[in-house]
């Protein structure tokens, strides 16, 4: 089912072919979600994320804005959905699939991106994966996101420029939905190593950059950025063999 704040928008992102009307949508769609991110912040700046809140910043009656979007949760999935867009642009962008580039140096790359996105874009860091779901969204989003460093693993390991250490002792299970979802990022489908490795090297990198987020990392390390670099480049060392 369509949901109200995405009618009309998504799928145009130019806005290509729409009548003033839809277009005239679409801008009071996004300065919605603007205001709603604002107030995502903490107090002063934000902590009330409410639609008469969104409303009051906007300049709308709250009974307005439910044209736009249906419920506080409506806004709030809108917002996750496209936080995730947002934090795997960023990883693409970050991405140099050129042959020449080392696969280590590509995947360093892209996880000092996913850092500085989260850095900049802490109250949305906190909407999105403070649940085991972010809120309310469908699993096509969150695999969206995840299929980009998947993608990168898959690629470099079809190239045989990465491989799997030899003795890894037994691993843990991997989910069979999950596989299936993994399995059709890869022609030749995906094996549970190789999710398994992913993960564990994810939730490294996840995990430093949660104990930045709140404070902790400033208080062990003189300069973040290199104690980041060497934390990721340790990890992916350990779980991964690279290549010359």
């Amino acid at each position: 089912m369509t949901r109200r704040g995405d009618r009309g928008h998504r799928g145009h992102p130019q806005g290509a072919g729409l009548s003033r009307r839809d277009r005239l949508r679409i801008a009071t769609i996004e300065e919605i979600k603007s205001a709603a991110r604002e107030l995502l912040l903490p107090p002063p700046g934000g902590g009330d994320l409410s639609l008469r809140a969104v409303a009051r910043e906007v300049g709308m009656t709250p009974s307005a804005i439910y044209r736009y979007f249906e419920s506080r949760q409506d806004l709030i999935d809108a917002l996750a959905r496209d936080a995730l867009e947002s934090a795997g642009a960023a990883l693409r962008a970050a991405d140099d699939p050129d042959p020449r580039t080392p696969a280590l140096e590509r995947a360093v790359a892209m996880a000092e991106a996913y850092r500085r996105w989260c850095l900049d874009h802490r109250a949305e860091f906190a909407l999105v994966f403070r649940d085991a779901q972010p809120v309310g969204l469908p699993h096509v989003d969150t695999v969206a996101f995840y299929s980009v460093p998947l993608q990168l693993m898959i690629e470099e390991l079809q190239r045989e420029r990465v491989r799997l250490p030899e003795h890894v002792g037994e691993l843990p299970r991997v989910r069979s939905d999950v596989l299936e979802l993994a399995s059709l990022l890869a022609p030749e489908g995906v094996q549970a190593a190789t999710v398994v490795h992913l993960v564990s090297a994810w939730a490294a990198v996840h995990g430093f950059v949660c104990l930045e987020l709140f404070g902790h990392v400033p208080g062990i390390f003189d300069d973040p950025d290199d104690a980041f670099e060497h934390h990721v480049r340790l990890v992916l060392s350990t779980l991964l063999v690279f290549e010359p």
